[in-house]
């Protein structure tokens, strides 16, 4: 339901914002900021959420093994003649990999739910599904730009004027996660009501498979193609300024990679 998605954008806004003395400490505390949004979602009693943080631990331990390959991505990209197709692919690979193993830990407590706390689950589902629907409907031509000119600094005016017209585009992709987040709950409700605790695991974490499935063949998002396509075009016309803002950013997130293999949870 995109919660690791949205973990990530948090991350990642963090880490781009953050001095080293913060930047050392939210790293270190990572486990325990993982672990607080997700228990804000569910609800769980304490003895719950201390099972999850233990769980969330191993999850961080798990791809500290795998964020090599992410940081040498990140390392390998070069602003000149960035591929970025190419790039969007690997860090698919690594996102889809986190976000089904983070699914699994999310399906082994949501299961533990009361009938209390699912109420109050769906609940706040569907308020925030109507939030978001609003917000893609009412969006501005401007909160397209914001991304890139915090990845390149100030933009030009013909590459404001390439991301304006790719408003029909990113909406239509905004559309399609509203409507896979409201698919998945559906799913969600409809197995809650079973009784088979073992049937309702093994068919909620393969609707998760299925929700995330997207990231795996990037050819069957057409949408997404041509925003690449419009981004790569992007690329190809960045100032030397441009070209050292990205430079920057690029080289903090490899920084950042780096102290997350290391730390210990």
């Amino acid at each position: 339901m995109g919660k690791i998605r949205s973990l990530f954008i948090i991350l990642l806004i963090s880490v781009f914002t953050s001095s080293c003395v913060v930047e050392d400490y939210f790293i270190s505390q990572l486990d325990y900021f993982i672990t607080n949004r997700t228990n804000k979602r569910l609800g769980l009693n304490s003895f719950n959420k201390k099972q999850l943080r233990r769980d969330i631990q191993d999850f961080l331990k798990k791809h500290q093994k795998e964020i090599k390959g992410l940081r040498d991505t990140i390392n390998q990209i070069d602003v000149n003649k960035v591929d970025v197709k190419e790039v969007f692919i690997q860090l698919n690979k690594n996102y889809y990999s986190m976000a089904i193993d983070y699914s699994e830990i999310l399906s082994k407590y949501m299961l533990r739910m009361n009938e209390v706390q699912k109420r109050r689950f769906f609940e706040s589902e569907d308020k925030k599904n109507k939030e978001i629907l609003k917000q893609i409907e009412n969006s501005e031509t401007k909160k397209y730009h914001r991304p890139y000119e915090f990845l390149l600094g100030d933009l030009t005016k013909d590459q404001k004027s390439i991301l304006s017209n790719m408003k029909p585009l990113f909406t239509e992709q905004a559309k399609l996660r509203w409507e896979r987040r409201v698919k998945i709950q559906t799913k969600m409700k409809e197995i809650f009501a079973w009784t088979d605790k073992e049937k309702m695991k093994q068919h909620l974490i393969q609707e998760f498979i299925t929700y995330n499935e997207h990231h795996k063949d990037l050819s069957k998002n057409q949408g997404r193609l041509k925003i690449l396509d419009k981004i790569q075009l992007i690329s190809s016309s960045l100032s030397n300024d441009q070209k050292e803002h990205a430079k920057d950013k690029l080289m903090t997130l490899s920084r950042w990679l780096e102290k997350f293999s290391k730390a210990e949870y």
